[in-house]
Parts: C-alpha cells; structure tokens; sequence
C-alpha cells in the first residue's frame, strides 16, 4: 500500500496507518483490503513483517523514516535514511497499537523531509495466547507423587480479660495423585499432624503486674485417606480441584504434563490458610 509520510513545524508529526482492513484506500492502499488472515480467529496481529520503500527522489530534502507502534515512542534510530537522489527500501518488523489506540495500527515518521513512501506488508505476527498453549484435561493423565507440608492456624484474643492463645499447625504429608485425563482425580495422602500451641497471658493482682508465656507441641499419630476430586486444565495450563475435601486447589501444569505445583485452599472456617504440593508424575 502507498502511505504518505510528512514533516511537521517544528517537529515531525507521525502519522497513523492500518495494517490490514477491509478498504484501506483511504490511506492510499487496495480498495479491497488486506485481511487479517486470523480475523476467524478473534486474533488480532501484535506486529507486521514489511518491505519499507522510501521514494527518496520525490523527497523535498534528506532526511529519514522511522516506523513504531501506534501510541509507543518514536525510536532514535532510523528505519530508512534516504537522500533526493534515489529511492532506498529496508525490511522490518513494526510494532501495533501500544495504549489507548485503534487496533492494528502503526506510525510512520520522516524527520526533515516530505516524501511518499511505500509498505508492503508481507506477513503478521500474533501474541501466545492461552488457546495456543494447547492445555487440556488430557494433559493431567497418570500417576503423580507428591510431597508438601500443610499449615493452619486459629486463635483468639480477649483483650477484656488480657488473655490470648494461638495454634499453628503443620502437616508435612505426602500423597499419590491419579489422574484420567477426562478431568477426574483420585487422591491418596499419608499425613502427621504436628500441632504447636502458644499460650500468653497477663494481668494485675494486688500484687503487682503477671504474664506468661506457654507452649507445647503434639504430634498425633500418622492419617491416612483418600478422597475423588475433578481437576480440570484450562488452555493456559491453570489446573482447578475440588471435591470430597471441602476446599479448592489451584495449580498450574508444566508444559507436558510432567510436573504439577498445587495449592490447597483449605473451606472457610477451616483455618488451613494453605497446602503447597510439588507433584512429579512417575507413570502414564
């Protein structure tokens, strides 16, 4: 397509052009358009390959071109430099639409000159978008192992009676995971309850001023369990679970499907604040 590019007083205004379009006659290309051959596809392209012509022997002086996104920053090196005595062309890859644009759009400058200038795009370039990544339930199929520690806690203060107790606990644990590819799951767990508690309280007798400080440590005997879940993969790799436990998991898959990093969120009131597991799958 044909553009023209012009110089401002005092400084070079750009001017904006569309990549592709059903008529771009208006700024001086084919009256039937440049299609966007993802338009099917609700993709829109990030950036074009072009072949920039700079018709140097219609120029008014020498001068050069510079080509950017719509709504970026106009670059300090120079695309094309050009004199009055021949036409120079140069391939590049130009940015579209940064900010609050028009999509599809791009800028061309000439600093110090007015002249015509053809682009020929010559191919589009589209951003990784999760449908790309290709994820699907199937990708979450066979038997993973798995290890992670599990932490709670609760407590209450009464600042009436200047008292207050607290309870964290840990659940080292580790677990099998199964997986059908069709978004089901079974879930095996071996887990120790180490429970720690602390205790603080103070107050005033006619004697003066108390506090103290308590605390103890139970670790109850090993849980087993098992539990069905549906874990289902989004496109971008998000692995969802929930089920007989109560809660939520949220993870992401590797590419492959090899290695899973979940966190557990435990049901309200639960106090399980968070359940991070690192799972590496050992069979298909």
């Amino acid at each position: 397509m044909w553009v023209i590019v012009r110089v401002g007083t005092p400084t070079p205004v750009p001017q904006s052009f569309l990549a592709y379009g059903s008529d771009l006659s208006a700024q001086g290309g084919s009256p039937t358009g440049c299609p966007n051959p993802k338009a099917s596809e609700d993709l829109a392209p990030a950036a074009i390959a072009a072949n920039v012509t700079a018709i140097g022997k219609a120029a008014s002086a020498n001068g050069n071109i510079v080509a950017y996104p719509t709504g970026g920053t106009s670059p300090t090196t120079s695309l094309i430099n050009f004199t009055t005595a021949a036409n120079i062309a140069n391939s590049t890859i130009i940015g579209l639409c940064e900010g609050e644009c028009s999509t599809g759009h791009f800028d061309l400058k000439a600093n110090f000159a007015n002249l015509p200038a053809i682009v020929d795009v010559q191919g589009y370039f589209y951003p990784r978008t999760p449908a790309a990544l290709g994820y699907a339930n199937s990708d979450l199929k066979g038997t993973y192992r798995c290890q992670g520690v599990g932490v709670a806690q609760e407590g209450q203060t009464n600042p009436a009676g200047r008292w207050g107790w607290a309870t964290f606990r840990f659940e080292p644990q580790s677990a099998t995971l199964v997986a059908d590819g069709d978004g089901h799951c079974t879930y095996q767990y071996s887990r120790t309850d180490v429970h720690r508690n602390l205790s603080v309280a103070y107050g005033a007798t006619a004697e003066g001023w108390y506090a103290y400080l308590n605390t103890t440590e139970n670790v109850e005997p090993e849980e087993n369990g098992s539990a069905t879940l549906t874990c289902t993969v989004s496109p971008n790799g998000q692995v969802s679970s929930g089920g007989e436990f109560g809660g939520e998991g949220t993870g992401w898959l590797s590419l492959g499907g090899d290695v899973l990093i979940d966190l557990y969120q435990g049901p309200d009131g639960s106090g399980y604040e968070a359940s991070p597991l690192t799972c590496v799958r050992t069979a298909l």
